[in-house]
C-alpha cells in the first residue's frame, strides 16, 4: 500500500478486491491461490512491458477462471480428498471384504487387493483372463513403485502390523456403488453421482518411470523450435463403442486442413468399419460420415516422442465407455497447447487444472474458430504453453504420485 508505483497501486487493488471475496465464497484457499496468479502475472507483465490490454485480458481470466467453480475441470469434493474420504470411518477402516467381492464379480469390475506390513500384494481375483489383466499387472509396479519411494523418504505407511486393503475398480467408467471398505477407482464418468476415492491410474508406471519420461520428452520438445511445428491439432486413438465423442471429431469436414486427427486401431469390434458403422448408426451419422472417416480418418500411429513436432495436442474421451482417457496424462510436457474435448469425466489431478490457464476446452461448435485465433495470437501460444508445461511440473510429477 506504500508504494505509489503503478505496480503496487495495481496489485494493492486487485488484491484488496480478491480477498474480498473471500467472505463470499467458502474456498479461501482458492482465492488466495487466484491472488497469487494475479500478482505473477502483474509481475511478469510489467517485466516483459506488454499492452495495458493483455494485462487486463490476463487479470480477468486468471481471476475468474476458478473462483466460482465453473471453469475447474470435473471437481467433485471428496473425489480426491483423502482425508475427507477416510474421515467417515472413524476410528476403524473395514477390510475390503472379498466374499461381497466374489459374489458381484460380474458387476464390480475390479478386485480387493491386500498390502502385507512388508509390502506384499494379494488380489482376491486374478483377471488374467479379463479386460482388467494388464491394469492389474501395471498396478502391483505402481504400488511397488510408490512404497519404495515412501521407503526411501522414510514414510511410515504401516504405523503397526497392520495390513491394508482396498476394493480396487479397474473400469474407466468408475465405480457403480459404495461400500462400506475403501474403494478406489482411476476415474469417473459421472462423477457427481458416483463414489469411491480417485488414485493415479496405473499407466504413470511407477514414479521413477514416471519422471524418467517426462524429462525425456521436455528434452525433445525443447529441440523442436515453435516456428517448425506443424499448426495442426494431433489425435490419434482407439474406435471402441464409448468413442462417441471421437466419432463427432472424425466426421467433421476439415477445408483449412487444421486437423491431424485419425482411428489408429479398433477395440471391441472386429474391424474398424463396423465400429465407425455403429457409432454413425448411435449418433445418427450418414452414409457420408462412414466414408469420410474410412477414408481419410484412419491414421498412422504417432509415438509419444513425435507429439512435439505439433504446435497443438488434442484429448478426448475414452474409446470404452466416453470415461477419462489415460491419453491426457501424456500430453503436458512436450511444450504444446493443450486442447481438452468438453466432457464430464474426472480424474485425480483435474481439480488443479484451469481453462484457460493449463489448457483450452474445445467442442464441436468451437474448435475451428479456437484453433484460428490461437495460430494468430502468440502471445496466447505462449501463455498456454507455460501453462501446460507449468501445470505438469506441480501437479503430475513423481513426488505427487506418491
Amino acid at each position: 500500500a506504500n508504494n505509489t508505483s503503478p505496480i503496487g497501486c495495481i496489485s494493492f487493488f486487485f488484491c484488496c478486491l480478491i480477498y474480498t471475496r473471500i467472505y463470499l465464497c467458502d474456498n479461501v484457499t482458492t482465492i488466495q491461490s487466484r491472488c497469487k496468479d494475479v500478482l505473477v502475472a502483474l509481475q511478469y507483465t510489467f517485466t516483459n512491458r506488454m499492452k495495458m490490454t493483455k494485462l487486463y485480458e490476463l487479470i480477468l481470466l486468471r481471476f475468474y477462471v476458478g473462483i466460482e467453480g465453473q471453469r475447474i475441470m470435473n471437481q467433485v469434493e471428496n473425489d480426491y480428498d483423502v482425508y475427507s474420504y477416510f474421515r467417515r470411518y472413524e476410528n476403524t477402516i473395514p477390510h475390503c471384504d472379498q466374499n461381497m467381492q466374489l459374489k458381484q464379480r460380474k458387476k464390480t469390475g475390479g478386485t480387493c487387493i491386500y498390502i502385507s506390513p512388508r509390502g506384499h500384494i494379494i488380489h482376491a481375483r486374478d483377471l488374467h483372463n479379463e479386460s482388467g489383466s494388464g491394469k492389474q499387472m501395471l498396478m502391483d509396479m505402481m504400488i511397488r513403485g510408490v512404497l519404495k519411494e515412501m521407503v526411501r523418504e522414510k514414510i511410515k505407511l504401516f504405523t503397526q502390523s497392520n495390513w491394508i486393503s482396498f476394493f480396487m475398480v479397474y473400469t474407466a467408467s468408475g465405480p457403480i456403488r459404495d461400500e462400506n471398505f475403501p474403494m478406489l477407482a482411476f476415474g469417473k464418468r459421472y462423477p457427481n453421482t458416483q463414489p469411491g476415492l480417485l488414485i493415479p491410474n496405473p499407466f504413470f508406471v511407477t514414479p521413477r518411470w514416471w519422471d524418467d519420461n517426462v524429462a525425456s520428452m521436455l528434452q525433445k520438445s525443447v529441440s523442436r523450435p515453435w516456428h517448425e511445428r506443424s499448426p495442426k491439432a494431433l489425435f490419434r486413438g482407439a474406435c471402441g463403442p464409448g468413442a462417441h465423442a471421437r466419432f463427432e471429431l472424425l466426421r467433421l469436414r476439415d477445408p483449412q486442413n487444421l486437423l491431424d486427427v485419425g482411428f489408429t486401431k479398433v477395440d471391441g469390434y472386429s474391424n474398424v468399419k463396423e465400429c465407425v458403422s455403429d457409432l454413425a448408426f448411435q449418433l445418427n451419422g450418414t452414409k457420408d460420415d462412414i466414408e469420410f472417416i474410412l477414408n481419410h480418418r484412419i491414421k498412422a500411429h504417432v509415438p509419444q516422442t513425435n507429439f512435439s513436432y505439433y504446435r497443438y495436442l488434442l484429448h478426448m474421451p475414452g474409446s470404452a465407455t466416453g470415461s477419462y482417457s489415460r491419453n491426457l496424462q501424456y500430453l503436458w510436457s512436450h511444450g504444446s497447447v493443450v486442447l481438452i474435448w468438453k466432457n464430464t469425466a474426472s480424474e485425480w489431478y483435474y481439480q488443479h487444472l484451469r481453462d484457460g490457464v493449463h489448457y483450452v476446452s474445445v467442442d464441436v461448435t468451437n474448435i475451428y474458430p479456437l484453433l484460428q485465433s490461437l495460430d494468430a495470437d502468440p502471445y496466447l501460444q505462449l501463455r498456454l504453453r507455460r501453462g501446460s508445461t507449468s501445470f505438469a511440473s506441480t501437479y503430475l510429477s513423481g513426488r505427487s504420485l506418491t
